[in-house]
């Protein structure tokens, strides 16, 4: 090849340099003897014409003609396919040798042969590859149309393309070099009736790839997250492009994960079986050292989740082994609600175990235009998960109107790379390169056929490749295995007719196959645009299997690696043959294809396996089924199909399949099926209200509340009921309800005085005092379903007191103890410990009987076989209760994994309450303010992903103060983080404050209040601090905020007791005892956390009263303690205080060490706003 390249440029250099002989001069000279190679041991080879040879033969070189001499130039073609057929020894023997140029003796006298019609057939050696066939054919017949100029084509068709310049050829040759692993593995022997594309072809879309491979490369070098989307219409290649990933990941050492959406199957089953897939990929390959390590490092990252993750997704249970799956509690039906948000964490947590420096990983969800909005949110999670970084995400989506927009908007503004793409129709040369490639003939050979195939299909790769494969089918492409070459006619294809989009076409070559073939396209056509190839048998009166090969090779269907899946080539395919189907057909067709599934399968696989392909083609045919025998039989089956739809947290479609159900109820179910009808509605009613579907679920409840035979039964259809009503803005009608169905289970709630209030909690601790934790952990559950039902509903009741009202509040949770006492434990008496701790804490100010009980809460979740409630209750006892007895730090670490945990089970709102508290108490204890700034930035980022809004708004103004310390407030703003958020604009914290107020967003105006107060406080602006303190109200819900405002109160209040006059100093100097007599008390149940503030409340006390030597001493104390118990902030807060104290005293020197100290600490702290304070004031 590299000689034959060599020949042909010397021969293109002498033409390009005007030295083309005249007519019949090569004739005579021209052949291999003239020629002179010069080859390199390195392969290098060069070809150059002997001149000195030719002068020898004695004849005069000829006057030189321009190579516009057209049949001069046919005739040094032709020339040039004799030696290349003879370089590459390529004519056979039957072949008319005397077309072949040799070095003979030439008599005038003797007539020159005629090379016409007999040589029109030159028969090559097949052995040779297509390409160079093809290529030395077409240099042959330049030289026959060079002898027969007025015969177009030669015979050939007329439309054939030939070689007009050796440039040309001398491209080809160069580009079967380039490409020799495609263009020479093919040879005439291979031709056959079985042309196919290969479904990994690639073609064009250079600058596209380019920027993909680029984003994976970030991926690989730099554990970057890049996310890399293409958008584009049907049929342009979206897929095909982002594809190419595959090779280069692999010898990376990666994996690939892949699913592609559609419009029938549940979006939540596409993604589980893409990652089922992936795991089954790596349990057939049989490397148990991989699997090993997964498992280890599945366990450490998911934890006890993974028993929710193997419900889902079987071939990981294959790795791991068996877990046990914590379902949904049979008397916590809210966890339902929140089972949504835990299918984010589990599957963000498993990609985070499977992805590493080691392993990359490549997530490809493709078509994302179907996919629904709760998987959208899943993969938003996914991608937007900080600790998940070597992974490049993939997706591919139209551009119609969908949430993947919305989604890639929110990626992006939370600091993941996009890559955004878009593609239309590929350009000519790609589909040149498309035919070139497939029929192994130079790409200058058929320009017109590519021309032309790319003006009828519009360019569009899908179009173009099917209507290429079916000229081939039609034989409108031939291969003339005499010439050696291809044979077709561009005029005949021009006049082609041609549907105007890609599904007529693909219908009509679809329709033209063997009736066999398209009864197996147009069954699985059916079944979806993925399926299991025994499902495909199970279809079908007579297997069909064997003929599925056949529709693989003609590019229809494809098969998934590592199972027993097929999937359509192309969603465009899929609908093609779908259309094969006539409409008026369509739905007996289902119903026929679901009848024989149902028939074939055994119980137990249709309840684990087949359940959604049976009931999703019966809908199809649902009119058709007119017994009520069967339609009840229907509606069992989508009974089942709803309830494993929820297992997997498939919210939607499990309402759709239930909603089906109801509607093929008998009129006269109520009273000929009361029980299953029953137990349906309620079933339903738990599915549309986690759905969302607020509509139907009004409806079903109104069947309930008006059939059911007793109050008992009405009970569950009231819980969606008020829980509707709570979730759409209707609290106060949420809470008058609960209160009305309480009252008809028995319990009544008078007026809430104070009195009775104090009353009823002496009279509950009473009752409590008789009884040890023991005895009461020792306790029966609860059993009685009414009394479970009253639990249940007066734990509603106290949610919506919370936000509405408090003061019935303590009267309902010593309800819920006493009934606990007298009857046994439920999940929900834990909610009522937690409310009465809160109440003994509040309103008795007995801290030791709260801590006593909130403490008790965390022992129940074992008792009562139900773990997932163990981290709420956690949350609520360190966010509220600990720090009164256990020292802050240790409250501050379980808040952290708290956060964690709660994610796990789904509880989404706690786990925000338990992050913003940890970042609370962070600032509280000290930490490097480093740390803590990093830790708002990832608390407030993973919010705004949730778009948990409330939580949000408190954290962006604590983090403001952690930025204000450290002294970067001004280039770093929090607020940035929250466009787009909320419909609001909030810029900082000013339009904060007014979004609070104009809201009723108490909680977060008090936060801003206290922060204010806190940083004032800290860079000395007391009068600021004052107002503030002043304006903060304590709040029962905020202890911990309560008890450092009372700090920070009692500390101003003593500076301006020592700077104002007696008359003036008087008010200052009882806010300042008041805040005394506070720690007084909460240090005598907690050392380690109180006494280093009350000391220096005392020292403080004692310096405004001028009690020198006391104050002196407890400065000291104050120092000593805050060193011992680690609040190195408070530390330097109390040097910086006993440096005025001496200075106001006369004592430089000891002044002058206190200040130094105090700047180290705030320098350890992180807080170098403060400390640059120091050495300017």
């Amino acid at each position: 090849l590299r000689v034959a390249i060599s020949i042909t440029k010397a021969l293109d250099e002498v033409i390009r340099n005007g030295a083309v002989c005249g007519e019949g001069y090569l004739s005579s000279h021209f052949f291999l003897e003239n020629i002179f190679l010069d080859i390199s041991d390195d392969g290098y080879c060069e070809a150059t014409f002997n001149i000195n040879r030719i002068e020898d033969d004695g004849n005069n070189v000829p006057s030189l003609v321009t190579s516009s001499n057209e049949l001069e130039m046919k005739n040094q073609l032709g020339y040039l396919g004799h030696i290349l057929s003879a370089v590459f020894g390529a004519q056979n023997s039957n072949c008319d040798m005397g077309m072949m140029p040799e070095k003979e003796t030439v008599n005038e006298d003797q007539p020159k042969k005629k090379r016409g019609k007999q040589n029109q057939q030159t028969i090559l050696d097949i052995s040779l590859p297509l390409y160079l066939t093809c290529l030395i054919s077409s240099l042959l017949m330049s030289n026959t149309r060079a002898d027969n100029p007025k015969e177009e084509g030669g015979g050939a068709p007329a439309s054939c393309q030939y070689y007009e310049r050796v440039k040309q050829v001398l491209q080809d040759l160069q580009i079967a070099a380039q490409k020799s692993e495609v263009y020479l593995k093919r040879t005439s022997h291979d031709i056959n009736q079985c042309l196919r594309i290969p479904r990994d072809s690639f073609y064009g879309r250079t600058s596209e790839l380019a920027l993909v491979m680029h984003s994976l490369d970030t991926v690989l070098r730099f554990g970057q997250p890049v996310l890399c989307t293409v958008s584009g219409h049907a049929g342009t290649g979206k897929t095909a492009l982002l594809n190419q990933i595959k090779i280069p990941l692999k010898e990376a050492g990666g994996s690939l994960i892949q699913g592609k959406f559609d419009k029938a199957t549940p979006s939540k089953e596409v993604l589980f079986s893409a990652i089922d897939s992936f795991f089954g990929e790596i349990i057939n390959n049989g490397d148990t050292e991989l699997q090993a390590k997964l498992k280890l490092r599945i366990a450490e990252s998911v934890g006890y989740g993974i028993g929710v993750l193997t419900s889902a997704i079987p071939n990981l249970r294959t790795i791991v082994g068996e877990y046990e799956y914590n379902s949904i509690d049979e008397y916590n039906i809210d966890e339902t609600a929140v089972s949504h948000q835990r299918w984010k964490f589990l599957l963000c947590m498993l990609m985070n175990a499977i992805s590493d420096k080691s392993r990359p990983l490549a997530f490809f969800v493709d078509d994302l235009h179907w996919c629904d909005e709760a998987t959208l949110e899943i993969i938003q999670m996914i991608v937007m998960d900080p600790d998940i970084r070597y992974c490049l995400f993939l997706g591919t989506y139209r551009p119609v109107e969908s949430g993947v927009t919305k989604m890639l908007g929110s990626i992006q503004s939370y600091g993941v790379r996009v890559v955004s793409l878009k593609v239309s129709c590929i350009e000519k040369e790609s589909v040149n390169s498309l035919i070139s490639e497939n029929l192994c003939i130079p790409p200058s050979l058929c320009q017109s056929l590519s021309t032309t195939v790319h003006s009828k299909t519009g360019g569009f790769i899908l179009f173009a490749a099917n209507f290429f494969q079916s000229l081939y089918e039609e034989g409108m492409i031939r291969f003339n295995l005499n010439a050696g070459n291809w044979e077709y006619n561009v005029n005949d294809i021009k006049q082609r007719k041609l549907p105007a989009d890609v599904v007529q076409h693909l219908s009509e070559r679809m329709a033209r196959l063997p009736k066999n073939i398209q009864s197996l396209l147009k069954t699985a056509a059916c079944l979806g645009f993925e399926f299991d190839a025994n499902l495909l048998q199970k279809a079908t009166k007579v297997s069909m299997l064997e003929l599925v090969p056949y529709a693989i090779e003609s590019g229809f269907l494809q098969e998934i690696p590592s199972s027993n899946k097929l999937v359509w080539a192309h969603d465009q395919i899929h609908l093609a043959a779908y259309e094969l189907i006539p409409l008026n057909k369509r739905p007996s067709s289902h119903l026929l294809i679901a009848t024989r599934i149902y028939m074939n399968t055994s119980s137990d696989e249709i309840l684990f396996r087949v359940i959604f392909d049976v009931v999703n083609n019966m809908h199809v045919g649902l009119h058709l089924i007119t017994s009520q025998a069967q339609r009840n039989d229907v509606a069992r089956l989508n009974r089942i199909a709803g309830m494993k739809a929820l297992v997997s947290s498939s919210f939607d479609t499990a309402a759709e399949y239930y909603m089906v159900s109801v509607g093929l109820l008998a009129g006269d179910c109520w009273t000929s099926n009361y029980e299953s009808t029953l137990a349906l509605h309620q079933e339903a009613s738990d599915a549309l209200f986690v759905a969302g579907d607020f509509e139907h679920l009004k409806n079903v409840i109104d069947e309930q509340l008006t059939h059911a035979n007793c109050f008992d039964d009405k009970l569950q259809a009231y819980y969606c009921l008020v829980r509707f009503l709570y979730t759409t803005s209707n609290s106060n009608q949420a809470m008058e309800k609960t209160r009305f169905i309480l009252g008809e289970l028995g319990v009544t709630f008078p007026e809430a005085t104070p009195d009775l209030i104090y009353r009823e909690l002496l009279s509950t601790k009473a009752l409590l005092a008789n009884t040890s934790q023991q005895d009461f952990l020792k306790a029966l559950r609860l059993t009685d379903k009414r009394m479970l039902w009253t639990m249940r509903f007066m734990h509603k009741f106290m949610k919506y007191l919370f936000s509405v009202n408090t003061s019935l509040l303590p009267l309902v949770a010593c309800r819920m103890i006493r009934m606990s006492s007298e009857n046994g434990c439920s999940c929900d008496s834990a909610m009522g410990f937690v409310a009465y701790g809160w109440a003994a804490l509040n309103i008795l100010q007995d801290i030791e009987e709260a801590y006593k009980w909130a403490k008790l809460c965390l022992l129940l979740p074992e008792i009562l076989s139900s773990p997932a409630l163990l981290p709420k209750l956690t949350c609520y006892f360190h966010s509220f209760t600990s720090f009164f007895k256990e020292p802050i730090q240790a409250s501050c670490d379980a808040l952290r994994k708290t956060h964690q945990e709660l994610l796990m089970v789904g509880d989404v709102q706690e786990a925000f309450i338990a992050s913003f508290n940890h970042c609370r108490q962070m600032l509280f204890v000290g930490i490097d303010l480093a740390a803590v700034d990093k830790r708002c930035t990832s608390t407030t980022l993973e919010m705004t992903k949730h778009t948990h809004v409330h939580q949000c708004l408190y954290n962006l103004s604590h983090h403001l103060v952690v930025l204000k310390l450290i002294g970067n407030h001004s280039t770093k703003n929090p607020f940035e983080a929250f466009k787009g958020v909320s419909n609001e604009e909030i810029r900082d914290e000013d339009d904060l404050l007014k979004h609070a107020v104009s809201t009723g967003e108490f909680g977060v105006v008090q936060v801003i209040r206290f922060n204010r107060l806190f940083l004032a406080y800290w860079f000395k602006r007391y009068k600021e601090a004052a107002e503030m303190a002043a304006l903060y109200k304590p709040r029962t819900r905020m202890p911990l905020i309560d008890i450092y405002h009372a700090f920070y109160e009692g500390l101003t209040a003593f500076h301006f007791a020592r700077k104002l006059s007696q008359d003036d100093s008087e008010k200052w100097f009882q806010l300042g005892g008041k805040s005394l007599s506070c720690f007084k008390t909460w240090a005598v149940h907690s050392t380690w956390n109180w006494s280093n503030k009350l000391l220096l409340l005392e020292a403080e006390y004692h310096f405004s009263i001028g009690e020198m030597e006391k104050a002196e001493e407890k400065y000291y104390l104050a120092i000593k303690s805050a060193r011992q118990h680690r609040f190195v902030h408070e530390e330097g807060l109390a040097n910086e205080l006993f440096f005025v104290f001496h200075a106001s005293n006369g004592n430089a020197e000891e002044a002058s060490y206190r200040i130094s100290q105090a700047r180290v600490c705030y320098e350890r702290w992180g807080a170098f706003a403060i400390a640059e304070r120091l050495n300017t004031s």
